[in-house]
């Protein structure tokens, strides 16, 4: 997509953005940033589709608040940065499949995660489950 002018480019990342932004926003008034030396910082501005564009290109990582205003959230997320960290999550994952709950895996710099997506539910809720599923790891 070289050479695509700015809103050229957010025109045809719109529905990657939508998509995103249905599986994690769970509130737009404020975001973390991720700094040069890898730590995150609050920023109270509005979440935009630009954000998202520039978060897509490498420009800058973003860090999303999983409660909402109304305290639910539609995600939970291990994660571990443990040596053995990614066959820890697989064996979650496993009994979470065998429970007929759909978790997605992924490996990161130094582990992974395991994510569940869900309907909105109170956050107390959601932690019950990271709970379970650490205890399965």
């Amino acid at each position: 997509m070289a050479g695509l002018k700015k809103d050229e480019l957010l025109a045809r990342l719109r529905p990657l953005v939508r998509a995103y932004q249905r599986l994690f926003v769970n509130r737009n008034d404020f975001y973390a940033r991720q700094s040069p030396d890898g730590r995150y910082f609050l920023v109270r501005k509005p979440l935009t589709g630009w954000h998202f564009l520039h978060h897509f290109q490498g420009d800058f990582t973003l860090g999303l608040y999983a409660p909402s205003q109304a305290g639910t959230t539609r995600w939970a997320c291990l994660d571990t940065d443990a040596e053995d960290g990614l066959k820890q999550l697989q064996k979650a994952a496993l009994t979470l499949r065998e429970w007929d709950v759909a978790a997605h895996l992924e490996a990161s710099r130094r582990g992974g995660h395991l994510w569940v997506f869900l309907e909105p539910v109170p956050v107390k809720i959601a932690r019950t489950l990271l709970q379970e599923m650490a205890r399965l790891a």
